[in-house]
């Protein structure tokens, strides 16, 4: 078989594809280089300097300066009144009740030794006249054997002996006469004071509280026939806690009964009449003899004269049982601080405000607590003291102070500025 190629023919031509291939890779491998190029043109760049932080001023806080002053304490305390004299109206003799006074009712006055109530007394006069008959019998016995005895003695001595024997003078028979005198006599006294018992009177001024007999009832002796009070004053026992008795002068050693009752604490009772509240003057006489186990507090009782018959006229008066606030004159303190009470921090602390201007936190001493304020101790003079308030408390925050004096022109600066041609939108 015979080849019709020529046989000058080359063969194909293979370089073409590596071509293409190398052309393929040139061109990303520059587009990776420019992205690179691009990448590190940006990261040469010069950053722009962060803006400055600027920091929030110190709050503004409103103070006051700490001024010291002599204060006397008031302590605050409460107590129902009770009479100064309570007793039982009780028959000494027997008998049956004739008569009563027209003041011998529930809730009524009397006056002292006016006779409340009366016993039949004819069984006592009766008495009476036989006993003063007995004595008058006494006596003339009594007369006879001194005489008798006179007449023996003289006739011992006309004898001519100088002594005698008791027996021949009588003198055991005088003693006896002399003895039943006594006796009768003791007797008279007796019935008198049966007499005089018949008629029931209380040795002081007073009120009835409770009435247990009536005209025409019969009472034995040592039946009790009313319960009284007297009016001439009353007491007010009041519950004092141990802080709080530290801080009044009360009576309670023995020296204290020495002093005069001007010396003793004086109190102001306050009770309310309807809508309207009324005042009454006592002072504090004395202290109950023990602490009360249950509660640990001390009774100081309190004394008001005359509490039915008031100083001023429309004041009511104060009546037993009635219940009462009282406010107890206490001890002058020296180095007091008044405070308002927003310048109080958990009770027992107080914000001060240092020569750095920054907070600083003071414990103190809260003596009393008074309306709107408190009086303290443990403070020195010119210490500044936060009275506002802050939402976060932290020693040493520093904070811009104001003293509560130019608070007015403070708000003033604050208060915010607005366009009064402004339309609201």
């Amino acid at each position: 078989m015979t080849d019709n190629r020529p046989q000058n023919m080359a063969p194909a031509n293979t370089e073409a594809p590596r071509t293409n291939r190398k052309t393929y890779l040139g061109l990303a491998a520059a587009f990776i280089g420019g992205i690179g190029i691009i990448f590190a043109m940006s990261a040469l760049k010069e950053h722009p300097e962060p803006e400055p932080v600027v920091e929030p001023p110190p709050p503004k806080v409103t103070t006051i300066s700490a001024t010291p002053n002599e204060e006397q304490l008031t302590i605050m305390s409460q107590g129902a009144v009770i009479p100064v004299r309570q007793i039982s109206v009780i028959a000494e003799v027997a008998g049956r009740v004739t008569s009563i006074s027209d003041h011998f009712e529930v809730g009524e006055f009397f006056n002292s030794d006016e006779t409340l109530i009366s016993i039949d007394a004819r069984d006592y006069h009766v008495a009476l006249q036989q006993a003063e008959l007995s004595l008058a019998q006494a006596k003339e016995q009594h007369a006879m054997e001194k005489g008798e005895a006179s007449q023996a003695k003289k006739q011992w001595r006309d004898v001519g002996n100088k002594e005698a024997n008791a027996l021949f003078l009588r003198k055991p028979q005088l003693a006896r006469a002399k003895a039943s005198v006594v006796a009768a006599e003791a007797n008279v006294q007796q019935a008198k004071l049966n007499v005089d018992r018949t008629q029931l009177s209380v040795p002081f001024n007073g009120r009835v509280l409770s009435k247990r007999v009536d005209v025409g009832q019969f009472v034995t002796a040592g039946t009790v026939l009313a319960e009284v009070y007297g009016t001439d004053a009353v007491f007010v026992r009041l519950p004092l806690t141990q802080q709080q008795a530290a801080k009044v002068n009360l009576p309670l050693t023995p020296q204290s009964q020495e002093q005069t009752e001007t010396d003793f604490p004086s109190v102001t009772l306050k009770a309310a009449y309807g809508d309207e509240f009324y005042d009454w003057q006592g002072r504090i006489v004395r202290t109950e003899a023990s602490l009360d186990t249950r509660s640990r507090v001390i009774y100081a009782v309190v004394q008001i004269d005359n509490p039915y018959a008031p100083a001023e006229e429309g004041t009511p008066p104060l009546a037993v049982g009635m219940y009462v606030s009282a406010e107890i004159e206490g001890k002058h303190i020296q180095n007091a601080y008044r405070l308002p009470r927003t310048a109080l921090y958990k009770n027992d602390q107080v914000l001060l405000v240092d020569d750095n201007d920054q907070l600083a936190i003071a414990k103190i001493n809260v003596e009393e607590y008074r309306d709107d304020q408190v009086i303290v101790t443990g403070l020195e003079k010119g210490q500044r003291i936060m009275v506002s308030k802050l939402p976060q408390v932290i020693a040493g925050l520093p904070v811009t102070p104001v003293d509560e004096a130019n608070i007015a022109t403070v708000e003033s600066s604050q208060t915010p500025i607005t366009d009064n041609n402004q339309k609201e939108g």
